[in-house]
């Protein structure tokens, strides 16, 4: 059944780079398609070290495939909505590596494009002592974005100062719901107070009326759990809950903190002999709680009822006796097969918009490119990567079911983009003269992406 999706818009940054001094502002890697229009994206490209350092292992649900994701849906509106208007929609995405500390230094790049911009006349000088020179990377629409609640927020926060337009494709936490605070966030997936009363409704509907939950520290954990106790009160019992930080010192005090509430949630059975858990946590959290179970040798005492943190993506070899029988909670998902050729069809020798997918291939296939082994004593036990090596190899492509948010995101923008150039230029192709003088504010003022309305991936609608 056809359905219309609501979103809001976005206000323009002008990229901008001195010979050498402004240049500093592009540390760090970035996947980019050059466009007449970008939008910013931030993905978890990077796994996240105890301490809050940027790990070494690719994530490939939430990072890679998302930024593909992403890349593959800037093709499709370029090649079929934006067709014959003779300006393209492209991007710049980071990696924030889970990290709000990291994303906050991303977005802050984005800003320092608008500032360069509007005062580059008056007040920057580069090395030489010239003015620094415009470069047509195209301008700065808004930002897809994070894929956490408690980094989405630390960004909201600082893009509303600025008033630059984010889309989350999959931050939940309803305190996002707080217009405002958050004038200048949307999301392309629901809020958790909805997937709250999903998992009452499960608990219900199987008669566990005495339960546990396990929740992190952040936004994400702590507002779900009010949501959940909230749409419990009535018929449901929870017996115990415990917070558990997501951020420590140590991976010796990660361990112990759930070593601890592991054997503190064991002591409350239901009547089937079994403790119900409720986990309202990160995909790295819940993982550690199945690996510390099974090395506790608790596989059959627990029932596992999650949250769309981490149900439905893979979860590590060794624990999947652990997650059998779990009941969890998820967003409507379909496939969108068009998306699994594209990917199966990518090989890091093409690849070259995204810097991180030779890394990505490596850590697949347990197989290492010369010239990307950082140590070549540690790698030389690794075996070459094959060329002839595949992606729809069994077992090695595992479907992240939520890609279509992350798709949804950029259609939001192009359809926004495209109405913007009709109010402004009429039948006129490109970006004729009132578009160029158009300012940043009046995008998001006169609601060029507050009042667009979209067909979706899935033909169903977003509350945002």
């Amino acid at each position: 059944m056809n359905s219309e999706c609501l979103l809001r818009i976005s206000r323009m940054l002008i990229m901008l780079f001195c010979a050498i001094s402004v240049t500093a502002a592009h540390t760090g890697q970035s996947a980019r398609i050059d466009g007449t229009f970008l939008i910013g994206a931030m993905f978890p490209i990077h796994n996240l070290h105890e301490g809050g350092t940027c790990g070494d292992v690719i994530q490939d649900q939430t990072g890679i495939q998302n930024l593909e994701a992403l890349l593959y849906a800037i093709d499709k509106v370029n090649k079929e909505d934006l067709k014959g208007l003779d300006f393209k929609l492209g991007t710049l995405a980071y990696d924030t590596c889970y990290s709000d500390t990291e994303a906050l230094k991303r977005a802050q790049q984005y800003v320092t494009y608008r500032i360069y911009t509007l005062e580059m006349d008056s007040i920057y000088k580069c090395n030489d002592s010239s003015s620094p020179s415009l470069v047509n990377n195209g301008t700065l629409i808004g930002v897809v974005g994070a894929a956490t609640s408690v980094v989405s927020i630390q960004l909201a926060s600082f893009f509303r100062l600025f008033k630059i337009p984010q889309i989350s494709y999959s931050a939940t936490s309803t305190e996002l719901s707080d217009t405002s605070r958050y004038d200048f966030f949307m999301r392309t997936v629901a809020s958790d107070t909805h997937q709250a009363k999903a998992i009452v409704d499960i608990l219900k509907r199987f008669q566990w009326t005495y339960v546990t939950c396990v929740y992190e520290d952040t936004s994400y954990g702590d507002r779900g759990y009010q949501e959940l106790v909230l749409a419990s009160k009535e018929k449901i019992c929870i017996a115990e809950a415990v917070k558990v930080k997501r951020f420590v010192s140590s991976e010796d005090a990660n361990q112990r903190q759930l070593e601890d509430a592991i054997k503190s949630l064991r002591r409350h059975n239901n009547t089937e002999g079994k403790t119900v858990v409720i986990l309202f946590a990160s995909d790295d959290i819940v993982n550690k709680i199945f690996r510390i179970v099974d090395k506790m040798e608790f596989q059959n005492h627990f029932q596992w009822v999650g949250s769309d943190a981490w149900t439905g993506r893979s979860v590590p070899t060794e624990v999947q006796d652990i997650v059998n029988g779990t009941i969890g909670v998820q967003h409507k998902i379909r496939n969108i097969t068009d998306f699994d050729e594209y990917f199966l069809k990518l090989r890091p020798d093409t690849n070259t918009r995204n810097p991180w997918f030779k890394k990505y291939w490596e850590q697949i296939f347990n197989c290492s490119f010369v010239s990307n082994a950082i140590n070549p004593e540690k790698m030389k036990h690794v075996p070459s990567c094959d060329p002839n090596l595949e992606l729809s190899e069994k077992g090695k492509y595992q479907r992240n079911l939520n890609t279509y948010a992350t798709m949804d995101a950029v259609y939001a923008f192009a359809h926004a983009l495209k109405k913007w150039h009709r109010r402004l230029c009429g039948q006129v192709k490109g970006v004729c003269p009132a578009m160029e003088k158009a300012k940043p504010e009046d995008l998001m003022l006169q609601g060029y992406l507050k009042n667009v309305t979209f067909k979706g991936m899935y033909e169903y609608c977003y509350i945002l």
